[in-house]
């Protein structure tokens, strides 16, 4: 499990980080004067137990998670455990193909496996870049 619990580490930066997302499969550009960070799929939020849960700012680094997991949250107390729940729900951005932009929604639906990656919003973390002197 160890492997598998990010370290959260604060740092000061010249500039803030932003999520863009493409809702495609293509990972979108940084603006103009914007260098990339990384790139990952678009993170909505979760739920757990009890209807508990939790979600961000799609323009906040924590929207693109650089690996898709379908259960990327595991919590963790502060004795040292670390567990999922089990009822938990993710919610991801997802990709909406160029002819079905402006159609009805379908209804929600699961996927499962490859039609997981090939349905999930790309997106990019980027930065300002300092201005040359």
């Amino acid at each position: 499990i160890r492997s598998m619990v990010s370290r959260c580490t604060v740092c000061e930066a010249p500039s803030r980080a932003i999520s863009v997302h493409s809702q495609s499969g293509e990972v979108p550009d940084c603006p103009n004067s914007w260098s990339t960070v990384w790139t990952g799929y678009s993170f909505v939020g979760q739920t757990v137990q009890g209807g508990e849960g939790g979600g961000h700012s799609l323009s906040s680094p924590g929207a693109c998670l650089e690996n898709l997991r379908t259960n990327p949250v595991l919590e963790c107390d502060s004795h040292g455990s670390c567990f999922h729940h089990e009822r938990s729900l993710n919610f991801w951005l997802r990709s909406i193909h160029e002819a079905g932009q402006f159609t009805p929604p379908t209804p929600a639906q699961k996927l499962e496996n490859d039609a997981i990656k090939n349905n999930i919003s790309r997106c990019r973390v980027c930065r300002k870049l300092e201005p040359r002197s």
